[in-house]
């Protein structure tokens, strides 16, 4: 099982959980399953909708699709890209499209669920990676995608309403990495290749608005990411920094530094430090006054390396961001926003896997693939909690939040777990889910496709 193969309905009320050619769609609150549908061939990747209606399962070694409706179990459809294959899914901004890019950068698709032709709405040549350089603005009015012809990038922006293209234009970029759109719609953020540092803003018509280049002659950006309210725009860099900038004036205003690694000098800061230990137990660091933090020497050879920061992860509110170091991947830096203070610095035993904030609290749920997963707040680890006491799960290997913040995710290799939290600190596990059910009960469920399915070739 992937971790890919479980995700909660973003209004909370389902989990969707996959395994082999089953698909299954679990009420949380009565614990019942909702849906049993089959699918023709093996999940790889599943999808909610916005609207917490429509789950998509992506069949990517067969090019194929299929989207089942929770509202309506009877309704079916699916999607058949053909020859060009699939490598990636994501749904529009208005439950209703579906965008599909193939391998070897062919093209990218635009389906429509509800038009009654089989053709998609939009296609798009040479697309370059759909999960970093295409993104819908914030209104869901604009479709950006960035294109690659000839050793030079383009951007294109659609109109949604009819996918019209309404602008094209040319990129100041050795080979465009990522775009993500500003919270008012009328800019766009551009990242250049790791190989050369340069973050562009431009307008939706391609006027250049903004240049920042923090450094030359050296490996530049590893990723950017907007705060939920999208007022912050922080930049991980493979200098071991992450550089906060306001978007209304495109300005650093903080700098958090990763390099210091002297327990002693963090201490200082007021930084709250943690280890855990062999057995493992959280203690704090205050019996090691002079340790320095395990650092990694990385390996040049490799392409890219595995340098500077590559996780950020934002509080719900945006007061708070969890990083990882490559440098350090096994300590969880926790910073306060506001003044760039390292509030908490939690050092395990294994490599930091997966990290994430509650959607209603300042608890952050974090694992290292093995069987404990923690959770942090108010400045401490406040519980760590053992799988192996509540099923046979040694390997936690992604955990998230459902959106009511009551219950974990932990994503295993063979099952999904679902951990509830008593009080406000997250103590203990109350119930348990396994992906095994999936299997066992979703065995039965070559019936569920009941009517003809719509097909897009």
């Amino acid at each position: 099982s992937s971790p890919r193969l479980a995700k909660c309905s973003p209004s909370g009320e389902f989990l969707a959980a996959a395994r082999k050619q089953s698909l299954q769609v679990i009420d949380l609150e009565s614990s019942s399953v909702y849906l049993d549908g089959r699918c023709q061939h093996p999940v790889e990747s599943i999808f909610w909708a916005d609207d917490s209606d429509l789950v998509m399962a992506c069949q990517y070694k067969h090019a194929t699709i299929q989207v089942f409706s929770v509202r309506q179990p009877d309704w079916r459809c699916r999607i058949v890209e053909g020859v060009a294959g699939i490598i990636q899914c994501i749904w529009g901004p208005d439950s209703r499209h579906i965008l599909s890019s193939s391998d070897f950068g062919i093209q990218l698709c635009v389906w429509s669920l509800v038009s009654q032709t089989e053709e998609p709405s939009l296609v798009v040549k040479k697309p370059k990676d759909m999960g970093n350089c295409a993104a819908f603005d914030p209104a869901g009015s604009m479709l950006a995608v960035a294109t690659r012809h000839e050793c030079k990038d383009t951007i294109h922006v659609y109109s949604t309403s009819n996918w019209e293209q309404v602008a094209e234009f040319g990129t100041d970029t050795l080979d465009l990495a990522s775009l993500s759109w500003g919270a008012d719609s009328r800019s766009m953020v551009v990242c250049d290749s790791c190989l050369r540092y340069g973050l562009l803003v431009y307008s939706p018509v391609g006027q250049l608005v903004h240049r920042y280049v923090a450094y030359e002659n050296a490996l530049g950006i590893r990723g950017v990411s907007f705060s939920p309210a999208r007022d912050r725009l922080a930049i991980c860099s493979c200098d071991q920094l992450v550089r906060l900038m306001r978007p209304q004036a495109w300005n650093v205003e903080l700098v958090l530094n990763h390099e210091t690694s002297n327990v002693a000098t963090l201490a200082s800061l007021g930084t709250r430090a943690m280890h855990e230990t062999p057995t493992g137990q959280l203690l704090p660091m205050t019996s090691y006054p002079h340790a320095d933090l395990p650092t990694l020497t990385p390996d040049m050879s490799k392409t890219p390396p595995r340098v500077g920061v590559s996780m950020v992860a934002w509080s719900a509110r945006g007061d708070f961001m969890a990083t990882k170091n490559e440098s350090m991947p096994c300590v969880l830096w926790i910073w306060s926003v506001n003044d760039g203070k390292l509030q908490s610095l939690v050092v395990t035993q294994h490599p930091l896997r997966s990290a994430n904030w509650s959607p209603t609290s300042d608890r952050l749920v974090f694992a290292t693939g093995t069987e404990k997963v923690f959770i942090w707040h108010d400045r401490e680890v406040a519980s760590v909690l053992s799988l192996s006491e509540q099923v046979e799960c040694k390997q936690a290997l992604s955990v998230r939040w459902t959106p009511s913040g009551d219950h974990v995710i932990v994503a295993g290799p063979d099952m999904v777990v679902l951990l509830g939290t008593t009080g406000s600190r997250g103590r203990g596990a109350q119930e348990v889910k396994e992906e095994g059910a999936v299997d066992g009960q979703g065995g039965g469920g070559e019936g569920a496709a009941s009517s003809p399915d719509t097909k897009h070739k």
